[in-house]
């Protein structure tokens, strides 16, 4: 992934213990993924949280993932 603040960035190195190879290569979903699970919500909580993100604020994630995955491979 391209354009990840610093902060959030340190944050995963340390405290997901993710490599900067890792970092680069790992999809918004699996990021967000890795970090529900590293923050103790389980590794299937990121289907509710999605849906609820959709049924609330009208924005599908996984639509937006797939946009950022095409505007890198530009």
């Amino acid at each position: 992934m391209k354009m990840l603040d610093k902060e959030f960035v340190n944050y995963l190195r340390n405290d997901l213990e993710m490599s900067d190879n890792d970092i680069s290569t790992s999809t918004p979903n699996e990021l967000f993924s890795k970090i529900l699970v590293y923050e103790g919500y389980g590794s299937i909580a990121d289907f509710p949280i999605k849906r609820w993100i959709k049924l609330i604020y009208n924005i599908d994630l996984n639509e937006v993932n797939s946009d950022i995955i095409k505007k890198e491979r530009l």
